[in-house]
């Protein structure tokens, strides 16, 4: 018993404040999602992105600007004559396994761009992996809106009405009302 509940701490999943706790910061050099996020100050957000890293995830470089956001640098202040278009999402709008010029909101920003002499248009990327629609809910109030967007832009996938489910508490193996040598028995025995 004592041997199974150890196992299971050790397979548990991560918190963050284990996260963070363990973190290393690797300019330059292959990461995994864990590296990449830390602890938000907003409870409703969980977590968001390490601001200004410069790494690899997922096999393609990865930026994150001063915002925290897989962007280049944005200011408040709308430059004047440009039309601004935030963008926000998930995964998808993040950018999961492809480089920045790939991301839709790049190649948005390049086409209108292409097509306008004036107004210039400006795509604001505000993706974060794994966000559902109360966690971009935050960050359109803390991040989008003081940066006056034109347009907001919101990518919707079906697993947004769903916690972030990669982010858990953990458990506790060391409780009395569970045993762990009568789960792994009886899960062996319906095999």
């Amino acid at each position: 018993e004592i041997g199974l509940r150890i196992l299971r701490r050790v397979q548990a999943p991560v918190t963050l404040e284990e996260i963070e706790a363990r973190r290393e910061f690797f300019e330059g050099q292959a990461v995994n999602a864990g590296d990449i996020i830390m602890a938000s100050s907003d409870p409703g957000r969980v977590y968001e992105l390490i601001p200004n890293l410069d790494v690899f995830f997922q096999g393609v470089r990865f930026q994150t600007n001063a915002a925290g956001f897989r962007d280049s640098e944005f200011t408040t202040e709308k430059p004047p004559g440009t039309i601004r278009i935030a963008a926000l999402g998930d995964s998808t709008t993040f950018g999961w396994r492809v480089e920045r010029e790939e991301i839709f909101t790049e190649a948005v920003e390049r086409l209108l761009n292409a097509h306008s002499a004036e107004p210039r248009f400006e795509v604001m990327n505000f993706g974060v992996f794994g966000y559902n629609t109360a966690m971009e809910r935050d960050v359109f109030f803390d991040e989008v809106l003081p940066r006056n967007p034109d347009i907001v832009w919101l990518q919707f996938d079906g697993n947004d009405v769903d916690l972030p489910n990669f982010i858990k508490r953990p458990e506790n193996v060391w409780r009395v009302d569970r045993l762990y040598l009568w789960d792994f028995l009886t899960s062996r025995r319906f095999r």
